[in-house]
């Protein structure tokens, strides 16, 4: 009997066991983890989820040749090995962490379903095929109640997320349906009201959900609104929402925190509990030395592999009873237990245990990474192109998607700033503010493409950036000697800049834009045009693309390979217009930062909900 033979099963079923421990323990680390190691991270776990989905089918097909001849005188081999079909069936229903790597995972919710059937079908003929009239052969039956309950909430968390419908009947908005008062009891307890608020505010606004309907009176709640909050409290509810939207993405938190699915949850771990305990009373029924009278032509050697086979077997089973209860414990760590034990202050203990988690929950648990990313043009256009001798990976398709991904982890996520939550909530239109009139330089050059405005605005605000003589420092602090803002609206300009610039050559999408990469490819090549020397530094390049003298822009661009998006616009000259009319304004760093910030807030606010979910 060679190795694979003896214990093929057994592997795969290590495997998949494996698969399942390190999804459990780092499942929901991939939401707060960036840079290299983010990356790493969510490779990982994409490698594990994918192994983990396929690796339990092949493990029943191997099961699917056992098969016991003479039930009254079973081989415990078989009887060992055809037990692990239903515990197979258990992996299938994947950690509460995880249910879900991508968008695309819950779309597939009906095939899922359809693949359980198929599964449970292939399992129910293994275990006819090897049913005896033995004490361990009841074991098949909490097993595979187990295993099923497991495998149907997996299913039906990956339908529940994007199932919902598109918006509210007629009927409930006759119905006044309005948020339930916070209980006076609780507002004392510190922080909860931010988490009530954030999941009330998911729960009625649902803004994962493309071209949701919400209740017309939920617009002027006071329980929903967070006018009057302070911008770390706005800040912080908003963190809150969107870990709740990942929780409802990509989780088993939907279908959990409701009373079926507590329900199913404590029933699938109540059939586990008692496989284990039946397990361990009925282990000395599985003895290969009481079968030697029944089978005098089995060697020594199956005997052997009868015990070890009894000993993977027990530690598997009490390997996934612990997953199991680990998960059970951490369910009241969670805004979704928290928002659901508010509705119940009366019972005892839930205030005791409230004032523990709340604050936790509110001020400390992470719930993003709390970082931006940042993609710079002129560091881009300065750097070696050292992803042109991997070409040939285009073959597989992989080859823009390693190109782009080292340029990006290359620049490296930055720390999101307090005074930028500060500009989020202050929403003032910046021209009115600081009275541009309609024709100057500075206004008309928003009034162009999307795209196109956030390259002239990130170039001259590279150039702003880069252009701090003495003059201009004494200068400015000569005007701003009251106005402790400038610093951070300088920063900060700079860091959304090279934010946007992210979102417009990363993630397009969530731009709405269709010719970002055509707009971005003429401002690389009209950089690289101007840049005289590959050693040079990002203020050095900023100088010269300021002080670049151009005839006229047909010659400029004359040799360039034009496209109709393109073709009459050069987007130095327009940069360098924009940066002289900037660098003529003493208060150009918070011009700059509040026209940045409603940028920001335009994207945000055209960019389909699908597309947000997907980050």
């Amino acid at each position: 009997m060679n190795f694979w033979d003896a214990w093929g099963t057994q592997t795969l079923v290590i495997v998949s066991l494996s698969c399942q421990v390190i999804l459990t323990l780092f499942g929901s680390r991939r939401k707060n983890v960036t840079g290299l190691i983010g990356l790493g991270m969510r490779c990982f776990l994409w490698g594990t989820y994918l192994v983990a989905t396929e690796v339990v089918p092949y493990s029943l097909g191997k099961l699917t040749g056992l098969r016991i001849d003479n039930p009254e005188h079973p081989d415990p081999n078989v009887e060992l090995k055809a037990f692990l079909a239903p515990l197979l069936l258990l992996q299938l229903g994947y950690p509460d962490n995880l249910t879900a790597y991508s968008m695309e995972d819950n779309q597939l919710g009906l095939r899922q379903a359809l693949n359980m059937s198929i599964i449970v079908m292939v399992v129910v003929i293994i275990l006819i095929r090897c049913w005896n009239y033995t004490d361990f052969a009841i074991l098949y039956f909490p097993m595979f109640l187990a295993g099923v309950i497991k495998y149907a909430e997996g299913i039906w968390a990956l339908k529940f997320s994007l199932s919902l419908n598109t918006g509210i009947t007629v009927k409930e908005i006759a119905q006044e349906k309005m948020v339930p008062p916070f209980p006076d009891g609780l507002r004392k307890i510190r922080g909860l009201g931010l988490v009530v608020k954030a999941y009330y505010r998911f729960h009625c606004l649902k803004p994962h959900l493309e071209d949701w309907i919400y209740h017309p009176r939920y617009i002027s709640n006071d329980q929903l609104s967070i006018d009057n909050c302070s911008h770390r409290e706005a800040f912080r509810i908003t963190e809150i929402e969107l870990g709740l939207m990942y929780d409802m993405l990509y989780t088993k938190a939907p279908v959990i925190y409701t009373k079926l699915g507590l329900f199913v949850r404590f029933a699938s771990f109540f059939w586990l509990g008692v496989t284990l305990c039946a397990f361990s009373a009925l282990e000395k029924s599985i003895n290969p030395l009481a079968k030697i009278t029944y089978s005098r032509t089995r060697s020594f050697s199956s005997f052997v592999y009868t015990y070890q086979y009894k000993r993977f077997t027990f530690s598997v089973l009490v390997l996934a009873f612990l997953l199991e209860a680990y998960q059970i414990l951490l369910l009241p760590y969670s805004e979704w237990a928290i928002a659901k034990m508010s509705k119940h202050y009366n019972w005892p203990l839930v205030p005791t245990f409230l004032r523990i988690i709340a604050p936790r929950s509110a001020y400390k648990w992470r719930q993003w990474s709390d970082s931006l990313y940042q993609f710079n043009l002129l560091r881009y256009c300065l750097r070696r192109d050292w992803t042109r001798y991997i070409k040939f990976l285009n073959f597989w398709g992989i080859y823009e998607y390693i190109k782009w991904n080292w340029r990006l982890y290359r620049m490296g996520p930055v720390s999101l700033p307090e005074n930028l939550k500060k500009s989020v909530k202050r929403g003032e239109w910046s021209f009115e503010r600081y009275g541009v009139s309609a024709n100057d330089e500075i206004r008309q050059s928003i009034k162009t493409a999307f795209d196109k405005s956030i390259l002239v605005w990130h170039i001259a605000t590279d150039i702003c950036y880069h252009r701090h003589s003495d003059e201009n420092e004494s200068s400015e602090r000569q005007c701003h000697s009251n106005n402790d803002e400038t610093p951070d609206c300088r920063s900060g300009s700079k860091l959304i800049s090279d934010y946007m610039m992210y979102l417009l050559v990363i993630r397009p999408k969530m731009l709405s834009t269709t010719t970002g990469s055509i707009v971005f490819r003429h401002a690389c090549r009209r950089v690289k045009k101007i840049r005289r020397s590959a050693e040079i530094t990002e203020s050095q390049l900023a100088d010269s693309i300021f002080n670049h003298v151009q005839s006229s822009r047909s010659s400029s661009l004359g040799h360039e390979q034009e496209t109709l998006v393109t073709s009459g616009w050069d987007v130095i000259s327009d940069a360098q217009g924009l940066a002289r009319n900037l660098l003529a304004r003493p208060d150009r760093w918070e011009l700059m930062n509040s026209v940045w910030m409603e940028m920001l807030c335009y994207a945000g606010a055209n960019s389909r909900s699908s597309y947000h979910a997907e980050q």
